[in-house]
């Protein structure tokens, strides 16, 4: 499968190239031109603004399907309460450049990353939880994930975004499990969310669940 990876620098994107490489894929890293990532030997690495005029039209086609590690990121990680450092709109706008791109270049499976507590999954979250989502800065990411999975969910596009809890550092574990309640304790590696999506990459059938929601 010829797949192209957004954010293949993050911590979950290395981990999706990493491991679609280990199962034989034809990997395309699409990274910032300032970005320091080193993509491992047989990744095509292209150097782009993902939003730039025509970035996507060109590089989309001949590709299966499209997995995206994008996410908002914080002036530092872990503190949810500093300035952003993306725009608040980040993950709505790829998904509305996706989802007029996907179609004409041939490409209909997106596979990208949302959170535990987004949407209607809030009411599946602990009290805790909510009341930081919703005094912090991840407020806004929230908010932006919630109108991307909007966007996918009325479109054609054959998409999964996925809900994970709390990420943490570490590598695929194989066991993850659907998570009906995101409580304090719920936690997940990225590079086991990593092997979930590459999982829902290869799967043969159309998404019959959308955003379904993971513990690890």
């Amino acid at each position: 499968m010829k797949i192209l990876a957004l954010g293949a620098s993050g911590g979950c994107g290395q981990w999706v190239v990493n491991l679609a490489l280990e199962r034989g894929h034809d990997v395309t890293a699409l990274v910032r031109p300032t970005s320091s990532y080193a993509a491992p030997e047989g990744v095509s690495l292209i150097g782009e603004e993902l939003l730039g005029e025509g970035v996507l039209e060109r590089i989309l086609p001949g590709h299966e399907a499209v997995i995206s590690c994008l996410g908002m990121s914080l002036s530092k990680s872990g503190n949810p309460f500093l300035r952003l450092r993306s725009p608040p709109d980040l993950m709505s706008s790829v998904a509305r450049r996706l989802v007029s791109a996907m179609p004409a270049s041939g490409v209909q499976r997106v596979i990208c990353i949302s959170s535990g507590g987004v949407a209607d999954s809030s009411t599946h979250t602990h009290w805790l939880l909510r009341f930081l989502f919703s005094r912090s800065n991840i407020s806004i990411s929230h908010t932006d994930l919630a109108t991307m999975e909007e966007l996918y969910a009325k479109s054609e596009l054959d998409w999964m975004a996925i809900r994970p809890a709390t990420l943490k550092v570490g590598g695929p574990t194989n066991t993850a499990k659907p998570m009906a309640f995101y409580g304090l304790s719920s936690k997940i590696t990225k590079g086991e969310v990593a092997r979930l999506m590459l999982d829902a990459a290869e799967q043969a059938k159309p998404f019959a669940e959308h955003t379904p929601m993971f513990s690890g």
